[in-house]
């Protein structure tokens, strides 16, 4: 094969079958061309010039990152990129054309990943995971959209383990006080019904938000979650009577569920609602190491928590807890799971060691009590009936998100 010029890929052979190979945006795309050679050279200048973006570069063009803004601004804009995330990814760019400038590295070709990783070090230190790698992602977005051919230097930059917080599940208590909370701001009925879908759903808060009616199939939800949209996963979620009862009363048939919540959530203002609402159940912060400011233990995600954790104190098994949150493998379930005090003793109450067949069958305490009371008032009914005192053995029929109205005791 003949060499190339940079910038106008190469053919290689598998088998018998020629291909062009070139790197777009830092991916590697393989066109499949022809047997004969000679045709797939012929057949390779033809895809090029059809594809204005593989021309070659000019190296003596330089690209000042003071004026490398406008290109991502316009992308941001055609993909109709919230106001909110528009503003912060000026801000990072304003804090990195700053930086590369006062170290000498005025054009995009100048920047290395060492500079990146310095800038990282110097701009992000004490903030968390996810605005580093926003960082990242405006950075990239400069070099895409300035120098489409080129590799960006951030590819392949490893952010370093973050210890993460435990997502803490919310008590009874503090639910009945989030909803009260919700109640009294401006968009309440839309807010209270928020968390209800958070509840009962275990969605992630950008999935609950976006929520739309034609969502709702036949009283099971079924939904692909943002996060995970490109991996094909629909979870299916079947509709609980109480969350039913709730969207039914916000008398939406078609859109979104939450118009006004959609406005705040694309304004980039949501957040800080949320937070004044769940700030009326304590000093929900804790301190982790590293850290400029306290990192929040029982934001919306605990909502999430909550749901997959009531689930697995009523014994229901892991692959369905896994389809229910929409996870790709069951470590991630296991994470939100933290079982209540009363609960591991309930378990723990269960062991024996003196005989194979006198152990306890584990019930959750919260059932034991439902079922004690309905023992009695059953009893009594029958004492009155029949005059004399009848034991009575009662079987719970479980029917986890379908019937148990006292899922979160509300």
């Amino acid at each position: 094969m003949k060499r190339r010029a940079k910038g106008t890929g190469t053919i290689i052979k598998v088998g018998n079958v020629y291909y062009g190979r070139i790197t777009i945006k830092g991916k590697v795309r393989k066109i499949r061309l022809s047997s004969n050679q000679r045709e797939s050279e012929a057949l390779w200048r033809e895809w090029l010039s059809k594809n204005p973006l593989q021309v070659v570069r000019d190296e003596s063009v330089r690209h000042p990152i003071s004026e490398s803004w406008a290109a991502l601004e316009d992308r941001l804009i055609a993909k109709a990129t919230a106001q909110g995330v528009k503003a912060y990814y000026r801000r990072y760019f304003d804090m990195f054309s700053a930086y590369m400038v006062k170290n000498g590295k005025p054009n995009l070709e100048d920047v290395t990943s060492a500079d990146i990783v310095r800038y990282l070090e110097e701009a992000t230190n004490g903030m968390s995971n996810v605005t580093r790698r926003n960082h990242l992602y405006m950075i990239k977005g400069l070099y895409e959209t300035n120098i489409p051919d080129r590799i960006p230097p951030s590819k392949g930059i490893k952010l370093k383990h973050e210890t993460s917080t435990p997502r803490q599940p919310l008590t009874n208590d503090e639910i009945k006080v989030l909803l009260d909370s919700a109640e009294k701001h401006k968009f309440g009925k839309q807010f209270k019904a928020l968390i209800m879908v958070g509840l009962y759903t275990g969605l992630r808060r950008k999935d609950c938000v976006f929520l739309r009616a034609e969502s709702v199939h036949d009283d099971v939800i079924m939904i692909t979650p943002k996060k995970t949209e490109g991996h094909g996963v629909i979870v299916r979620i079947p509709l609980h009577p109480k969350l039913k009862e709730c969207l039914d009363s916000l008398g939406v048939k078609t859109g979104y569920y939450f118009p006004d919540l959609v406005n705040l959530y694309q304004h980039g203002n949501i957040r800080f609602h949320l937070e004044a609402i769940f700030s009326a159940i304590g000093d929900i912060t804790t301190t982790v190491e590293g850290r400029k400011r306290k990192v929040p233990l029982k934001g919306f995600h605990a909502l999430r928590a909550t749901f997959i954790t009531k689930l697995a104190e009523k014994g229901v098994s892991l692959p369905i807890m896994e389809s229910l949150a929409g996870h790709l493998n069951s470590t991630q379930t296991m994470h939100y799971t933290h079982p209540s005090e009363d609960v591991k003793k309930a378990a723990v109450d269960t062991l024996s060691f003196d005989s194979d067949d006198g152990g306890k069958v584990f019930m959750h305490p919260e059932v034991k009590k439902v079922l004690e009371a309905c023992k009695r008032q059953v009893e009594e009914t029958i004492e009155k009936v029949m005059g004399k005192h009848v034991e009575v053995a009662i079987v719970p029929k479980q029917d986890i998100l379908g019937g148990d109205e006292a899922f979160f005791n509300l």
